[in-house]
């Protein structure tokens, strides 16, 4: 890189940057505004960028003009017009584009409806000035239809040229009439506007054209950076005479053989003379004149042959010579074979006769044997040695001719010449005849035909050296080279300034060949008068950069700056350049887009300078615009000026910070309680609160409501105390048992619970239901009562960890048998049954007393266990009793199911057979023992609830939680480890609601806010750490519930004990990680929505994370739709309403919605970019498919759901869904048939026109982008439709076999956007547009279908299981591809995978080995090391990527 000028700054103004992103530049932005005032003709130098502004203009023009209007543009080749039209296909892919020429046989179009038809739906032509010219001649177009005449190489628009007539003929008499107001702008374009030296040159054009000349004022900065002027040099040669050349061998025998032809066996004599002897009377006459002439057609094309070969000789010696001629007779020979239609002009005797001359004097001679040395001219000499020390790695060069032929003899000789052969790769490019109707000429066959592949091949780097005529030095858009060189000199000014704008690269050399001044023959050479006219020209334009160079070098003493008193920070004009340039670098992550600050300059009339400054389209456009604050002598300080103006304005609009640094870059402190926001850690918080200690606190005194209570006061004095107790029924069930109920009896209320199923093995269900009943009043005496049976309860299972002197029980246990009120004889009775001397009696003693009672449960003497009894037999003749039993169980949690591995268990299904006579019998009823065996289960529930309850009324109570909704409130604080239900997928439908409301709030409070600062804000209020500490902030992590019941070790919960586990627990720490704690909140996010919707949800934000400025919903989304600009209307995006299948109300959102940040355009349509929308649809998108996915019946897993909502979302499968969603546009074909010139019926062509088609960019990039990603769309649409309607897995691994870039996504979740604000937040509106663009029906299929949406890394891994996953970088030597092996345990799986990005190849890769493992093959793929391309970029999979980090994160927890 060229280094001009050290600032003083310590900047450098460059010469150019490479591979550095295009948009206008200021010079150019200022064309198209200039063209949207007035007629302008745009003198620029060649490669400067005209087409840019002609197709910015046009942008315009189709924007703001009439939709059934035209722009017409005009170029003076068939072959510029070609390439226009690619260019214009290419950068404006929405709109009907035409290209006309003769080859379409316009001047049998002699009927209005063809024209009709051919025009439907285009809004572009592009076409040579004739064919306009002929249609305002007749009719077809009137000049009211166009809204844009475009003239390229304006500078032909004079005297009878076509682009002359239309003007004088039709758009002159136009302008001067009544209806002068519907003429179309005029925008001309031109390298070279002064064709010839006369004075009035220039004036005459913009007379003709009606427009005014307009060369931008280059602005120093960019004279010296980006404008590379050649290297002008001549290189001299000794011209020589060709008689000091010797003819070749063949072409001396084709001299001799003209000079001794006899004319009267020439065809055309013999025929006149048959025609002569068959009596026509005119036969004579032309015989007579055709001897005296001798201008037969074989004698003319054999003179001219010749006449060619010679100057052939003269100019490049006798090499090229005779292949010029055994080239022309070979072509010739093989069009006779071929019958080729080029000689269907000539007779068969003609044919023959020229063949037979030509084969003669080729047959038999001596070829000359190389083009070295004596065999090629000095001049030829000149050329390679000028080419040989030009060459180098990276060199494109072009040589210019004058005649096709030495461009063809030329191209061989350079490819066969020792010295360049290896050296370059080269190509011929010529023009096409005027008349395609005359006769081939022998002289013609040797040259090169017009190819258009060697253009593109040029452009692509195959080719690096073309050889042309004049036809290449106009319009036709090449790559820049760094060395143009003419073989023959340019005939006019014109030609010296558009060949060397050829050679625009850094220090390009720009070449002319001339012949010595002692060369013969050169004395009167009119090329010395031009040469010097091209010296001073080129010597003005280094004049002009070294003048600014020095202009730049003043020094301009200012104390303008902007300090703040609170943090004394400063920015001055000497570092207000780089903190604006700063700003600008952090709006965006995408190098691809150039967010530089653009540049202008004004000079007033005393020549000072004042900047202008823009900052890129994602910047709001109150302050995307400022001007120095006054005038300056130097650029360099107004732009200074303009940067520091540019930083205030951000400042004051809050974009900046006291700090003067952008937003979110704040130095950072220690993060409260020591939780980072982007990674999980372990953090010490208090324990799970017991949730008795909270109701134990809630106990009702005698003094409260007892209304409606029972009471026992009738029974007692009025002084009796009395104490309030609530009262619960629970009633247990089984399906082939009589039911039990039991009274719980607390001091507070207890919770509503939902049943409680019990599993008392694989197949026995109990199922607990309650009921709450009035409080009571009860005497402490009665309640001592109700302490006894519950302790005779539990000790009856859980004696060995109950102490005997221990009746503190927080729940007091009565079995009543019709769920009335236990009176207190019926207790004591109660008692004194089931124990009396001793809890058991002997099993014979209580079958013979107690028979037609229920039997406790069996125990044999002597032995702990306990059974069940089932039956009783007996065996010797009634003699001896027999029980049969099944075990009662050991294991206290029946809220979980046990494992089906485990099948049935026998200890408490399968019967045993005891002796009566070892066995005893408890007094309590073993139906109230298991109900007893149940009461942990169904404390453990209470437990739960009470905890949900808790979070309920205190931390939640400003949210809509009812006492119905506690179920779904223990599921959000259950965490995965406990073996429950958990929060995990309220965790995943709360994660998107916080993002959906995070991103809707952030929107509407910082309208002037980029998307880059609304997505750091949103990842810090989504983040975990910044949740774990609101959590932690509310105590809210005292109610995650991590253990699960196992009820190991279990025993009843004391008052006491409850009391000194609060105290003990207000200093203990535990350990938990931050995910968790933030998990946690997002699910009771979640929980609130699915009770209450996003109102209620909302509510539930504002009471977790109260820092935050929650606005409701529908004011935040009134606020976005009043933001929205009135102006400017885009009237050219009618047809967006129907592939998006929404109306707008605010026009203006659809062209926001496609505006790419690299646009830059003038202020008539100028629009922010569509960032900050694509940043609102995103979150849409996210909650619409959460959405749906979690309200799938049957439930779907938390995996699940991720992986499906990730396949959904990811950028490939949006960009892929663009491409599939078109409409269909008809386009005429017309064909007239040559013989009637009537028109042959012809189907319409159907163009199908999607939404990427009207993205508004401004980078030259974008659109082989967009046409490289169709082609590969076709190439794979068929096996990803197939995969998406019938695979039973998501084909992640087609998706990373594309490359269609991020913004064919981004459009789709800006459109989104947009119509959320448009609709005021109806979602509905949203989901209809994604079902529009099909995003739903993959959905609704995946879901019917269940469809395994799994990446494969992630299905890899748990292939894997413990075994280690690596993706292996290979190194392959292809530095633009990542390539990557699969291993697993140190194995490889398949072969080595590549990919334009990392995360792409390593998706196939995982793809294969998954493959290949499930297949059960460890083959390598195709035999062998496969290299499997896939040319993906790595943000499609960002969503899947997201994904997998998250698992992960779960999985570290």
């Amino acid at each position: 890189m060229e280094t001009r000028t050290n600032t003083s700054d310590g900047t450098s103004v460059v010469a150019g940057l490479p591979n550095e992103p295009f948009r206008l530049r200021s010079y150019q932005t200022e064309m198209v505004e200039a063209s949207l005032k007035e007629n302008i003709i745009v003198a620029m130098d060649t490669g400067s960028g005209k087409t840019h502004i002609a197709l910015a203009r046009t942008e315009a023009a189709l924007e703001t003009s009439d939709p059934s209007q035209i722009v017409w543009f005009l170029a003076p080749t068939k072959a510029l017009c070609h390439q226009q039209y690619d260019v214009f296909c290419s950068n404006l892919p929405g709109f009907g584009i035409q290209f006309l020429s003769g080859e379409d046989d316009v001047d049998r179009w002699t009927d209005q409806s063809i024209w009709n038809d051919v025009l439907e739906n285009v809004r572009i032509v592009i076409s040579t000035h004739a064919v306009l010219l002929d249609a305002l001649s007749h009719g077809f177009v009137k000049l009211n239809r166009l809204s844009l005449l475009i003239f390229d190489e304006a500078h032909h628009c004079t005297k009878d040229h076509p682009a002359n007539q239309i003007m004088q003929k039709f758009y002159l008499p136009c302008k001067f009439s009544s209806v002068s107001d519907s003429i179309p702008r005029i925008l001309g374009l031109s390298a070279s506007p002064v064709i010839n030296a006369k004075a009035d040159g220039l004036e005459t054009i913009e007379k003709n054209l009606d427009a005014t000349t307009k060369t931008p004022k280059l602005h120093r900065s960019e004279l010296i950076r980006f404008v590379h002027k050649p290297q002008l040099s001549t290189v001299t040669y000794c011209a020589l005479d060709s008689k000091e050349f010797a003819k070749p061998d063949s072409f001396q025998r084709l001299c001799k053989i003209i000079g001794s032809l006899d004319i009267m066996q020439d065809p055309c004599v013999r025929q006149l003379v048959e025609q002569m002897e068959a009596g026509d009377p005119q036969a004579r006459r032309r015989l007579e004149k055709t001897l005296v002439r001798l201008d037969t057609y074989c004698q003319k094309q054999l003179n001219s042959t010749a006449a060619k070969i010679a100057d052939i000789l003269n100019a490049l010696g006798p090499w090229s010579a005779d292949w010029f001629l055994r080239k022309c007779t070979l072509k010739f020979e093989k069009l006779i074979e071929s019958s080729d239609p080029l000689l269907t002009p000539y007779s068969d005797t003609e044919k023959q006769y020229l063949h037979a001359i030509l084969k003669k004097a080729v047959a038999g001679s001596t070829p000359v044997p190389s083009p070295i040395g004596r065999y090629c001219t000095p001049k030829v000499q000149a050329l390679i040695d000028a080419l040989v020390a030009q060459s180098s790695t990276n060199f494109r060069g072009i040589i210019f001719a004058e005649q096709r032929a030495t461009v063809a003899v030329l191209g061989q000789l350079l490819s066969e010449h020792p010295r360049t052969r290896d050296v370059f790769r080269i190509g011929t490019f010529v023009g096409t005849s005027t008349s395609s109707k005359r006769k081939m000429n022998l002289a013609d066959l040797a040259e090169p035909r017009l190819q258009q592949q060697v253009l593109e091949d040029f452009r692509e780097g195959d080719r690096n050296l073309i050889i042309a005529t004049s036809v290449l030095e106009e319009g036709i858009d090449i790559s820049s080279c760094h060395l143009v060189i003419d073989f023959d000199p340019p005939k006019n000014l014109k030609a010296f300034v558009q060949r060397r704008g050829r050679a625009r690269k850094e220090a390009s050399k720009y070449i002319i060949l001339t012949p010595s001044v002692l060369s013969v023959g050169t004395a009167s050479n009119p090329w010395e008068s031009l040469e010097e006219k091209m010296k001073e020209d080129y010597m003005n334009d280094l004049r002009n950069v070294k003048a600014a160079e020095e202009m730049e070098t003043i020094e301009e003493n200012s104390d303008l700056a902007l300090r703040i008193a609170t943090t004394s920070a400063l920015v001055d004009l000497h570092n207000a350049s780089q903190h604006l340039h700063h700003f600008c670098a952090v709006l965006q992550s995408n190098s691809s887009i150039d967010m530089r600050p653009q540049f202008s300059f004004k000079n007033d009339e005393y020549d000072m300078i004042r900047a202008h400054v823009t900052l890129p389209a994602s910047v709001d456009a109150s302050v995307r615009s400022s001007s120095s604050s006054k005038c300056w002598l130097t650029e360099r300080n107004a732009k200074r000026d303009a940067c520091l103006q540019a930083y205030k304005a951000l400042y004051a609009a809050g974009l900046i910070n006291d700090n003067l640094l952008p937003l979110g870059q704040e130095p950072e402190g220690t993060p409260q309680f020591n939780i980072p926001d982007k990674r999980p850690s372990l953090i010490l918080v208090k324990p799970m609160v017991n949730p008795w200690s909270w109701v134990l606190s809630q106990r009702a005194s005698t003094s409260e409501n007892t209304e409606g209570a029972e009471s026992l006061k009738e029974s007692r004095n009025s002084d009796v105390n009395v104490t309030t107790y609530y009262r619960t029924l629970v009633c247990l069930s089984s399906a082939d048992e009589q039911s039990v109920k039991l009274i719980v009896i607390t001091q507070f209320p207890l919770p509503q619970i939902p049943e409680v199923i019990l599993y008392w093995n694989v197949t026995k269900r109990y199922v607990i239901s309650t009921k709450l009943l009035k409080s009571a009043l009860y005497q402490e005496k009665e309640i001592e009562f109700f302490k006894a049976t519950t302790f005779r309860l539990l000790h009856s299972i859980f004696g060995s960890r109950m102490p005997a002197e221990r009746h503190d029980f927080v729940a007091l246990f009565v079995p009543v048998e019709d769920g009335s009120s236990p009176k207190a004889t019926q207790l004591r009775h109660w008692l004194q049954m089931t124990e009396k001397d001793s809890p058991t009696v002997d099993a014979l003693t209580f079958l013979s007393q107690h028979q037609g009672q229920e039997a406790g449960l069996i125990q044999i003497h002597g032995n702990s266990r306990l059974f069940i009894l089932r039956d009783i037999m007996t065996e010797n003749n009634d003699t001896e009793l027999h029980l049969t039993v099944s075990r009662f169980p050991k294991r206290r949690d029946f809220l979980h199911p046990e494992n089906p591995r485990d099948q049935i268990n026998e200890a408490y299904s399968s019967l045993l057979k005891l002796e009566a006579k070892d066995c005893i019998v408890h007094r309590l009823p073993a139906s109230v023992s298991i109900f007893a065996l149940f009461i942990p289960s169904l404390l453990n529930r209470y437990e739960v609830h009470m905890l949900a309850e808790r979070l309920r009324t205190t931390i939640l109570a400003p949210v809509s939680f009812d006492p119905t909704d506690l179920s779904i409130i223990v599921r959000a604080i259950t965490a995965s480890s406990t073996n429950e239900p958990d929060y995990q997928r309220l965790e995943f439908l709360g994660d998107c609601i916080l993002k959906l409301c995070t991103s809707i709030n952030l929107m509407a409070s910082h309208l002037m806010w980029p998307e880059g600062y609304l997505t750091a804000e949103k990842g810090r209020t989504t983040s975990n750490g910044f949740l774990a500490r609101a959590t932690m902030q509310l105590g809210l992590e005292r109610f995650i519930i991590t253990k699960g019941f196992t009820g190991s070790k279990w025993k009843p919960p004391y008052e006491a004990d409850v009391t000194s586990s609060q105290v003990e627990g207000s200093s203990k720490k535990v350990e938990r990680s931050s995910k968790l704690i933030a998990d946690v909140m997002e699910s009771l996010i979640g929980a609130s929505y699915v009770v209450g919707g996003l109102p209620n949800a909302l509510s539930c934000l504002r009471t977790l994370l109260p820092t935050e400025d929650w606005k409701p919903l529908e004011e935040s989304n009134q606020v976005l739709f009043d933001a929205v600009p009135k102006e400017p209307l885009p009237r050219h995006l009618a047809v967006v309403d129907s592939i998006t299948g929404y109306t707008f109300t605010k026009k203006h959102l659809m062209l926001e919605a496609l505006t790419h940040p690299s646009f830059v355009g003038p202020p008539e349509i100028a629009s922010s970019s569509y960032q900050r929308l694509e940043f609102l649809g995103d979150a849409v998108l996210d909650y619409i498919i959460s959405n749906h996915v979690f309200a799938h019946n049957p439930e779907l897993s938390h995996e699940t759901m991720h992986s499906i909502r990730s396949a959904m979302v990811n950028a490939a499968f949006l960009a892929f869904m663009s491409f599939e969603n078109t409409i269909p546009e008809e386009q005429a074909n017309i064909t007239i048939d040559p013989i009637t010139n009537a028109r042959r019926p012809e189907e319409p062509s159907i163009v199908q026109r999607a939404l990427w088609q009207y993205l508004r960019h401004s980078s030259p990039q974008t659109p082989q982008l967009q046409k490289a990603a169709l082609i590969r769309h076709k190439a794979s649409r068929d096996a990803v439709l197939s995969a998406l309607r019938e695979d039973c897995k998501y084909p992640w691994y087609l998706f990373a076999r594309t490359e269609a870039e991020k913004f064919f996504s981004d459009i789709v979740e800006s459109m989104l956007g947009a119509i959320y604000i448009d609709s005021h937040g109806d979602i509905l509106a949203c989901e209809g547009f994604i079902r529009k663009m099909g995003i739903m029906d993959c959905l609704e299929r995946v879901l019917r279908d269940s469809v395994d949406c799994l990446h494969p890394k992630e299905r890899l891994g748990h292939m894997a299981v413990s075994d280690t996953v690596v993706y292996k970088r290979v190194d392959t030597g292809d530095q633009g591809r990542y390539y990557c092996q699969v291993e697993v345990g140190g194995r490889e799986i398949g072969g080595v995978v590549g990919g334009l990005k990392r995360l792409n190849a390593e998706t196939e890769a995982a793809w294969w080995a998954v493959k290949i493992l499930e297949e059960g093959e460890d083959t390598d793929m195709e035999g062998g090391v496969a290299v499997v391309e896939s040319e993906a970029s790595e943000s499609e999979f960002e969503d899947a990527q997201e994904a997998m980090d998250e698992d992960q994160e779960m999985e570290e927890t």
